[in-house]
C-alpha cells in the first residue's frame, strides 16, 4: 500500500502527540519544557494546516475542471431539448446564465458557493416545477412571478430571513429552509394559499407567538424542530389542517389544552424535549398514527395509549421508563415500537397480541425474562441487547420471520455445546440473509 507522505506523516505526528504528551504518559518526553513541547504543538499545527491546504487546493483544482467542463456542455446544449438542469457540486460563485431554458422542470444547484440570486438569473419557464439551492452560501435570494413552481429547497445557507419573493410562486406546495439563521416567521406566509409545508428545522426562532400561529394555519406540514421554542401558545388549536407537528429538539415541557383540538394530526414529533410525563391533551388526538418521545424524562407510560387506535409507530426510547402498560397490545395497527434505553424488567405475554408488529426495540433496558414470541409471524426485527437476560430465548429463532435478531450484552447461561451449536446455526441463518448476534 502507497501512503500519501504528508498523511502518514500527520497520522503519525497527531497519535505521537495527543496519545502521548498530551497525557503525559510516557516517560522519555517527561522531560521536555513547556517551550518545546508548544513548539512541537505548533510544528504539528503547521503541518495540518499545510495537509488541509494542499487538500483544497486539489478540490478546487477538480472543481475547476468539472465546472469548465458542465459549463462547456451547458453553452452548447440546445435549450429546448433539456428538462434537467443539474449544476451540483461545481464550486459555483454564482448561477450560470440558465435564461434560455425555458422547458426546464428541475434545476439543481446545490452544493456550490452562490451568496445571490437576483429574479432575472431565472428562466421564464412554465414547466419549472422544482429548485434545489441546498448548501449555498445563500444571504439573498429573489424569484419573478411563477406559476408552476411546487418545491424550493433553500436549507443550509445563510439567510437571516424567509426571502419576501417566494410569495410570487403563486403554486409553491413546500418549503425547506432548514438550517438558516431565521428569527421570525413573516406575515406574508399566511396569504400563500398554495403552500401546506415549510420546514424550519435547526433555524434561529426563540419563541412560537399566537401571530405565528396564525400565520401557519393553512399548513398540513410543519416542522419547527431545533429551535429554541419553550412554549406552545393557546390558540395552537388554528392548525387545524396539520397533519404533520415537529418540535424536536426544543425546550417544550407542557401543553395547552386547546392542543386537544388538532383532530387532524397523524404525526407529532417532541424529540430531545423536557416532558417529565407525556400531556393528558395527546390522548384526544385519535388519529394519531406517530408519537415520537425520544430523549425527554418521561417516566410513565400512561393506561390511556390503549384509545389511540391508529398508532403505528411509538418512540419512546431514552427516557426512565420502567413499565410496559398492557392497553399498548390492544393497538392493533402497531408496526413499530420502540422503548431502548429505558429501565424495564418486564414484558407481558401479551406481547403476542400485537399481530402486525414488524419491529421491537428493547434494548438497553433491565429484562430478566422474555415472553414466547415465535408466533408472531409479522415481526422482522427484534432488538433485545444489553439487557440481563440469562435464559436464551431459543423460541426466536422458531419464527421463521424474524430477519434481525440482536442478543449481544446478555449473559447468558448455556453450555459450550449449545454455544457451538448457535454458532453454527448464526453461520447457517447469515447465508440465508437472517442476521442473529448473540
Amino acid at each position: 500500500m502507497i501512503f500519501k507522505a504528508p498523511l502518514f506523516l500527520l497520522l503519525f505526528l497527531f497519535v505521537f502527540s495527543f496519545c502521548g504528551l498530551s497525557q503525559n504518559k510516557t516517560d522519555s518526553l517527561k522531560s521536555i519544557s513547556k517551550a518545546d513541547y508548544k513548539h512541537f504543538k505548533d510544528s504539528l499545527y503547521i503541518v495540518w494546516e499545510d495537509f488541509r491546504i494542499q487538500e483544497q487546493k486539489k478540490e478546487d483544482s477538480l472543481h475547476a475542471i468539472k465546472r469548465k467542463t458542465e459549463l462547456e456542455k451547458l453553452a452548447h446544449q440546445n435549450p429546448d431539448s433539456l428538462t434537467q438542469l443539474k449544476l451540483s457540486k461545481l464550486g459555483l460563485k454564482e448561477i450560470p446564465n440558465i435564461t434560455a431554458f425555458h422547458l426546464v422542470k428541475h434545476i439543481d444547484l446545490h452544493y456550490n458557493k452562490i451568496k445571490k440570486i437576483t429574479k432575472k438569473s431565472w428562466p421564464k419557464s412554465d414547466s419549472l416545477t422544482s429548485i434545489t439551492l441546498e448548501h449555498n452560501q445563500l444571504e439573498k435570494v429573489s424569484f419573478p412571478k411563477n406559476y408552476s413552481i411546487k418545491s424550493l429547497n433553500l436549507s443550509h445557507n445563510k439567510l437571516k430571513r424567509i426571502p419576501h419573493s417566494i410569495r410570487r410562486l403563486k403554486s409553491l406546495r413546500n418549503i425547506d429552509l432548514s438550517h438558516n439563521e431565521i428569527k421570525r416567521i413573516p406575515g406574508f406566509i399566511k396569504r400563500m394559499d398554495s403552500l401546506v409545508e415549510i420546514k424550519l428545522n435547526y433555524n434561529q426562532l426563540q419563541k412560537l407567538t399566537k401571530r405565528d400561529v396564525r400565520r401557519l394555519k393553512n399548513m398540513k406540514f410543519i416542522h419547527l424542530g431545533s429551535n429554541e421554542l419553550q412554549e406552545i401558545p393557546d390558540n395552537i388549536y388554528l392548525l387545524r389542517k396539520a397533519n404533520t407537528l415537529t418540535f424536536s429538539r426544543n425546550h417544550i415541557s407542557s401543553l395547552p389544552a386547546s392542543f386537544a383540538r388538532l383532530d387532524s394530526l397523524e404525526h407529532l414529533i417532541f424529540y430531545r424535549n423536557d416532558f417529565q410525563k407525556i400531556p393528558k391533551e395527546i390522548w384526544a388526538l385519535k388519529k394519531l398514527k406517530e408519537i415520537d418521545f425520544y430523549y425527554n424524562n418521561l417516566q410513565e407510560i400512561p393506561d390511556e395509549i390503549g384509545s389511540m387506535i391508529n398508532l403505528q409507530q411509538i418512540f419512546f426510547a431514552f427516557n426512565e421508563i420502567e413499565i410496559i402498560p398492557d392497553t399498548i397490545f390492544s393497538l392493533k395497527e402497531l408496526k413499530a415500537l420502540y422503548l431502548h434505553h429505558n429501565k424495564i424488567m418486564l414484558i407481558s405475554n401479551s406481547i403476542s397480541k400485537l399481530k402486525s408488529l414488524l419491529y421491537l426495540d428493547l434494548g438497553y433496558n433491565a429484562l430478566f425474562e422474555t415472553p414466547d414470541m415465535s408466533n408472531m409471524e409479522n415481526l422482522r426485527e427484534i432488538d433485545l441487547q444489553e439487557n440481563n437476560l440469562s435464559e436464551f430465548p431459543f423460541e426466536l429463532l422458531e419464527n421463521k420471520n424474524l430477519t434481525h435478531i440482536y442478543l449481544t450484552g446478555n449473559s447468558f447461561v448455556i453450555t459450550a455445546e449449545e454455544r457451538a451449536e448457535l454458532e453454527i446455526l448464526q453461520e447457517e441463518m447469515n447465508k440465508k440473509g437472517i442476521r442473529l448476534y448473540f
